[in-house]
């Protein structure tokens, strides 16, 4: 029996959202529309904020990335065609915001501002990342209208890893390599990469895994340290002192529940739950990375039911 297909047509956006300031922001800074970003552009998002004051201008929207840099994002969206004064726009406010992500959302794009966001990513250092995006709005037949981000313009990672690589010493190649491989271990294991994503390999000793909730984030890390050497897994936090009191409380169900005893530790605005293991106690990398894994699906589980809202 042959399928009836259904007609697909592109959507204003203004006929779903007529105002940019008071329809479209306020929709694009809802933490699932901010997951669907983040996806698209390989970004998880914290905390984020609507018109953040910078010096006598707003930023339309401006967060946190969850992770353990926790870099500073600003989003400027506009309708219709980009232009100069939004391209001034995101320089000035990643300026006042000290930003490391810019993100620059409109319907088309010039080839001359594209261009330009090209040339940004070329001419910054690699902690510094500028995307182009288009919003789009696609029906098929009579459906509801459907979002689509598409990326116009983003950093070069290739050219910036080699650039990047060329400049580490010896520590940081050996963490990159780590990394690199435990990646390229971790991918086929499909329930892992449908948790916690596609990850990025990295110079420093550990490796961020973030997830769909901006109140903490785990991260694994490679112990090098003199007299403390081995594997471990955090859960980290900022400014979550009473979540990380509400789960204190249940430390004894939660250590069951994950099979071993977690160091619990307060700092000024930042709370870690880290469960370690001695080198010695995995015999081979594989090991390791198993252990990883098991790691990451237990602390997954645990902390997401002690964690409900």
């Amino acid at each position: 029996m042959q399928k009836i297909l259904g007609k697909m047509k592109y959507v204003p956006i203004r006929d779903v959202w007529p105002s940019e300031s008071s329809d479209f922001t306020p929709w694009l800074a809802r933490p699932e529309i901010l997951d669907k970003l983040g996806d698209t552009i390989g970004i998880s998002f914290g905390s984020a904020v609507q018109e953040a004051q910078v010096g006598t201008y707003r930023v339309d929207i401006f967060a946190t990335e969850n992770s353990t840099e926790g870099r500073n994002i600003i989003i400027e969206n506009q309708y219709g065609q980009t232009n100069h004064d939004h391209l001034g726009k995101i320089i000035t406010y990643a300026s006042g915001k000290k930003a490391n992500v810019i993100i620059w959302i409109a319907e088309k794009a010039d080839d001359e501002h594209k261009s330009a966001i090209q040339w940004l990513n070329e001419h910054t250092d690699e902690e510094t990342a500028f995307f182009l995006v288009k919003i789009k709005l696609i029906q098929i037949d009579d459906s509801n209208p459907a979002p689509i981000f598409e990326i116009i313009e983003s950093p070069n990672d290739w050219e910036r890893a080699i650039k990047y690589k060329n400049s580490m010493n010896d520590s940081q190649k050996e963490h990159m390599s780590f990394w690199e491989r435990f990646i390229e271990y971790s991918s086929k294991n499909k329930k892992f990469v449908d948790i916690f994503g596609k990850r990025r390999p990295t110079s420093k000793s550990y490796l961020d895994l973030t997830i769909h909730d901006s109140r903490y984030h785990f991260y694994l890390s490679n112990l090098k340290q003199k007299g403390r050497k081995g594997y471990s897994i955090t859960t980290y936090m900022i400014n979550q002192k009473d979540l990380y009191n509400h789960l204190k409380e249940n430390a004894e169900e939660i250590e069951s529940a994950i099979g071993g005893k977690v160091k619990w530790k307060e700092f000024n605005n930042t709370c870690t739950i880290r469960w370690e293991v001695p080198e010695e106690t995995l015999q081979s990398e594989k090991e390791v990375f198993d252990w990883y894994i098991n790691a990451a699906f237990k602390f997954n589980e645990v902390f997401a039911k002690y964690t409900k809202r």
